[in-house]
């Protein structure tokens, strides 16, 4: 086989662990394609082989440009918390970065899950105004930034040095894509079920719009495995800095913030859980979650340019290198 071809299979081999218990999952095979598209772009450029099936959309296509940073002012945070629905009233922070093509989808969302959980925002194209008119911003949003970030991870990043005490106040944060749909989420079944399991993270099932189909009450109803969807998944924000320390120094742009996050859910679960590959089994600290409902993809966002296509191989073939003990496994099990 050409080298890029068998870097590819190897890749595949390892990061199909997210392949479902009992039915076809758009977030685990893109996973799996995902690693391999990456390390055998790294290798060796274009493609002219592949080991994964059809259904395994590439996650390089999937990419979500994110961005943040512009403080909401004290009196603002002050004004919520003696209104009853602010800072540490709920047990699920929301944090996204997005622009505003995005906010007719955050206005659904931020209206479905407002009884569960509030809201920190970046803004990545400079615009927050476009949002500060909106009503639900100023009831749920705790705080907001407006910087070039290029994903949530770079905002995760600058919350956990400028913001601890903050993320502190909620159990949990949900980290979200601005493409991502989360009005089929039942969002109390999944900040219940997330806050009372041992797990670090966990990630909803998270289909592409047009497949979605309502979870079947006879399949598994909680996957525990080492992986996690990238586009959607929740964290125990008593594991937020070990999280944003795990981003690689290669990755990293001139400018100090990653220019694409791909590989760091290769590694994530088992970093998280200082369990190296090796350590047999399950690192039993993340789960997908079908029970509660879908986070929807609508992929606004999967067309990127040939040059940043090759930053996220690059990336992604730097947690390959770098970080193969903590490598995700094939292993899952139904809980």
């Amino acid at each position: 086989l050409p080298l890029q071809v068998a870097v590819r299979c190897l890749a595949f081999l390892i990061f199909a662990a997210a392949a479902p218990l009992d039915d076809a999952s758009a977030a685990a095979a893109s996973a799996a394609a995902a690693a391999a598209d990456a390390a055998a772009a790294f290798v060796a450029g274009p493609l002219e082989t592949s080991c994964a099936d059809d259904s395994g959309m590439s996650m390089l296509q999937r990419a979500s440009l994110g961005s943040v940073a512009k403080r909401s002012s004290a009196n603002d945070v002050a004004r919520k918390e003696v209104s009853g629905t602010g800072v540490g009233k709920k047990r699920c922070v929301v944090i996204v970065s997005a622009s505003d093509g995005a906010l007719e989808r955050m206005r659904t969302n931020a209206r479905h899950v407002e009884s569960e959980c509030d809201f920190i925002f970046g803004h990545y194209d400079f615009n927050q105004s476009a949002y500060e008119v909106e009503e639900w911003y100023g009831d749920l949003v705790v705080l907001a930034k407006e910087q070039k970030f290029m994903n949530k991870i770079d905002l995760v990043r600058d919350l956990v040095q400028n913001d601890m005490a903050l993320l502190k106040s909620y159990e949990m944060a949900l980290l979200i894509d601005d493409d991502m749909d989360l009005t089929k989420l039942d969002t109390p079944c999944f900040v219940e079920w997330f806050a009372a399991s041992p797990y670090i993270a966990a990630s909803p099932n998270a289909p592409d719009t047009e497949e979605y189909a309502e979870w079947d009450p006879s399949s598994c109803p909680v996957r525990v495995m080492d992986a996690l969807t990238p586009t959607a998944f929740a964290l125990k924000t008593t594991h937020l800095a070990k999280f944003a320390n795990m981003v690689l120094p290669e990755t990293l742009g001139p400018d100090g913030r990653i220019e694409c996050d791909f590989g760091t859910i290769l590694t994530m679960c088992r970093w998280l859980s200082d369990q190296p590959s090796f350590v047999p089994g399950i690192s039993n600290a993340c789960a997908f979650v079908d029970k509660c409902g879908s986070a929807l993809h609508d992929h606004v966002k999967s067309k990127r340019s040939e040059e940043y296509m090759q930053i996220c191989a690059r990336n992604t073939m730097a947690y390959v290198t770098k970080r193969p003990a903590y490598m995700m496994t094939q292993l899952q099990k139904c809980d």
